[in-house]
């Protein structure tokens, strides 16, 4: 990507093909996870290596109460400086609110198994025993114990968990600070990747 219409009209593609609903709690929820890697170039004025930086920016979904979600519908309400979705009810096809719970038994699944990866990796660096390269047993899946473990390893990360202040939603809302609470132990260091180790993490 050369320019930023060029990357505007990018995003606009990959965003028309996320996967959306509308539940009770929100009337564009995203039914499962978006990761997004941007690499930025920049060459060397003497004519050497360029130098590269990479930002990961992975959205990973949230927790939903998979056998209480629902299928939702929506009012536009509009008023003098902006407009809100207000929610009128339940989609009359249940059909609709089945296929949603299906899924957010899914979503709850890999958020699940995310939960305890970051618990091992809070584990091991309280132990100071989390090194590259490292393992972590019961981490079966390639984007947990690969790709998101050795990307964290040579980064800065940066976790934002997103909550709802109501009454209604304090459970979720202590499941929420709960897992932020294990991730924030994972402290790491960024390290300089050198050029052999960029070749390898693409491979």
């Amino acid at each position: 990507i050369k320019s930023w219409d060029e990357l505007r009209k990018t995003f606009q593609v990959c965003n028309q093909r996320k996967a959306i609903a509308p539940t009770q709690f929100n009337p564009m929820s995203t039914r499962g996870h978006c990761i997004m890697v941007l690499e930025v170039e920049i060459p060397d004025k003497d004519g050497g290596h360029p130098s590269r930086g990479r930002i990961y920016v992975c959205d990973l979904a949230g927790t939903e109460p998979a056998g209480d979600i629902v299928y939702a519908q929506y009012e536009k309400v509009t008023f003098d400086d902006g407009f809100e979705y207000k929610y009128t009810g339940p989609h009359p096809d249940k059909k609709k609110t089945k296929e949603l719970q299906e899924q957010g038994k899914k979503i709850n699944l890999s958020l699940s198994e995310m939960a305890q990866f970051f618990m091992k990796m809070a584990e091991a660096v309280k132990k100071k025993k989390l090194k590259a390269g490292m393992t972590i047993p019961g981490c079966n899946s390639f984007f947990l114990c690969k790709y998101l473990k050795d990307t964290m390893l040579q980064s800065r990360t940066y976790l934002f968990c997103a909550i709802r202040p109501e009454v209604d939603f304090l459970k979720y809302t202590f499941a929420t600070l709960g897992f932020a609470k294990n991730a924030s132990v994972v402290k790491l260091a960024p390290k300089k990747a050198m050029a052999a180790a960029v070749e390898d993490a693409w491979k």
